[in-house]
């Protein structure tokens, strides 16, 4: 008998990064913290139009959000993005 090489589709898709980084917008301008911002983006209707999702979407969690902002911080990108973003405008 042949192997078969099948591809592993268990998990999670990860969330696009532009959604993240415009989550972290979101904490910002809100003052939100990473447990707050979940509730919020399911709360609130014009959060999930800035973010592109519809009703029933899955929101990322505070742990995702609070890993993807550190990946940022670590690599020095949070802050460059961010004043690329008030220098654009």
């Amino acid at each position: 008998m042949g192997s078969t090489n099948k591809k592993n589709n268990a998990g999670a898709k990860p969330y696009d990064v532009v959604m993240l980084f415009k989550i972290l917008i979101l904490q910002r301008y809100y003052g939100l913290e990473d447990s707050q911002v979940g509730y919020q983006i399911l709360d609130r209707s014009s959060f999930k139009i800035f973010l592109g999702l519809a009703t029933g979407d899955k929101v990322p969690d505070e742990k995702t959000v609070w890993s993807f902002r550190e990946s940022l911080t670590k690599t020095g990108l949070v802050e460059e993005l961010f004043l690329s973003i008030l220098y654009h405008f």
